[in-house]
């Protein structure tokens, strides 16, 4: 199957937008983390026994910001 000219250049253009937006975020960090987030109740201490299955799913989850 030939291929146009239109395909060709069309392959070309999205080829490089890709390679240029990965160029883009490959030098850039998320976020700079320093120190792992403590988490005021972890699994298998005492305070997690008591917690309801809601609770544990909130307890889970990182703050905002």
């Amino acid at each position: 199957m030939k291929r146009t000219l239109a395909e060709h250049v069309a392959f070309l253009m999205l080829s490089a937008a890709l390679a240029v937006g990965a160029w883009a975020v490959t030098g850039r960090a998320a976020c700079s983390v320093t120190a792992p987030y403590q988490f005021p109740v972890q699994p298998g201490t005492p305070e997690w026994v008591e917690l309801s299955a809601n609770a544990r799913r909130a307890a889970c989850r990182l703050p905002a910001g």
